[in-house]
């Protein structure tokens, strides 16, 4: 009797994936009209069969992919222009681009450029066949799956003007009554926005001679924190004398409000 005949056949299964980095924009920002700040990342994703990004190209060679920056040349017409780029073959699909692109610069980045146009901005990631191009009008097309990022403006400054007679008067007085007078005046103070304020300085003791000084306050105090509320605000300043023996004579003296904004 012979014996069954087995056979043991092994297989082997072998399976590979790629992945695929995508260039996003991740923060912009404007510090001035010309001065634009703007940072990027990569992240795993995309597709390797995605559509070419250029098909006509810079004389039929290929496209410049990467960071645009798109602004307003007035008219309603807008110019982007490439900043941060690569020359791609044509028909390179948006993964080669990409790849490309990470081959020459880092994985993620902040960079600032200075604009020749005017605000608002917008900064994509993109690719066209020139690296200037006017929108609408030109093959310029934006990286499928990612959004272009409107540029913040610079947060506008606060500031406060102060009118009004900074003078104080207090009169003639007995010898006996100088210690502790107090006489007070009005300034408006104006700011384009409110604002809470720290009162830094009432210039001290203001010595006004024989014998007598000033402590200034402002809305009552000496020091810390004020709020300050947008447009035009009316605010005491007092001055308290302090005196022992006061000697007769006129007497005058000086001193300074020192009011820091954020």
């Amino acid at each position: 009797m012979k014996k069954p005949l087995h056979l043991l056949a092994l297989i082997y299964l072998t399976f590979s994936f790629k992945t695929y980095a995508i260039i996003t924009i991740t923060h912009a920002e404007y510090k001035d009209e010309r001065t634009v700040t703007y940072s990027y990342s990569s992240t795993s994703g995309g597709n390797s069969s995605a559509s070419p990004i250029c098909t006509n190209g810079s004389s039929g060679r290929g496209c410049y992919f990467g960071i645009w920056i798109i602004d307003n040349a007035g008219g309603g017409s807008k110019t982007g222009t490439a900043i941060q780029y690569v020359f791609v073959p044509l028909r390179s699909t948006w993964a080669d681009a990409n790849n490309a692109f990470l081959r020459a610069y880092p994985a993620s980045g902040t960079s600032t450029t200075i604009s020749h146009r005017v605000p608002p901005y917008t900064v994509c990631i993109a690719a066209a066949a020139t690296p200037v191009v006017n929108i609408p009008g030109s093959d310029y097309v934006n990286q499928p799956g990612t959004i272009c990022r409107n540029a913040s403006a610079p947060p506008v400054p606060t500031n406060c003007s102060f009118s009004g007679s900074p003078n104080i008067d207090h009169g003639t007085l007995q010898a006996d009554k100088v210690n502790g007078k107090q006489d007070s005046v009005s300034i408006n103070v104006n700011c384009n926005r409110a604002t809470s304020a720290n009162i830094a300085s009432l210039g001290g003791a203001i010595n006004m001679g024989g014998g007598v000084s000033s402590t200034l306050t402002f809305d009552g105090r000496g020091l810390g924190s004020i709020y300050l509320p947008n447009g035009i605000s009316t605010h005491t300043v007092t001055s308290t004398l302090s005196a022992a023996n006061p000697t007769p004579g006129d007497k005058s003296g000086s001193g300074a409000i020192v009011i820091n904004l954020p």
